[in-house]
């Protein structure tokens, strides 16, 4: 489990976003999760503080997990 530094949060049309920088092997990365606000309500101050860290979580996972095959694509594509 990597370890990472809050650098900023904030509200902006409904949602609440987090921002962490970690550091990757590749050096570091910042990863923003961001949660509906009207999802944090009535939550306390850790509920909420642990709803944002597990959306940046999720974030670094989906960027960080490993490739997958995919069949019945070309191995080059043009994008």
């Amino acid at each position: 489990m990597a370890t990472g530094k809050v650098i900023r949060a904030w509200q902006e049309n409904g949602w609440a976003y987090l921002a962490v920088r970690v550091q990757e092997d590749s050096g570091p990365v910042e990863y923003i999760g961001s949660v509906p606000v009207g999802d944090l309500d009535g939550l306390t101050a850790a509920e909420q503080r642990a709803a944002l860290i597990g959306a940046v979580k999720g974030v670094r996972a989906r960027s960080v997990a490993p490739a997958v095959e995919l069949g019945g694509f070309p191995a080059n594509v043009n994008v």
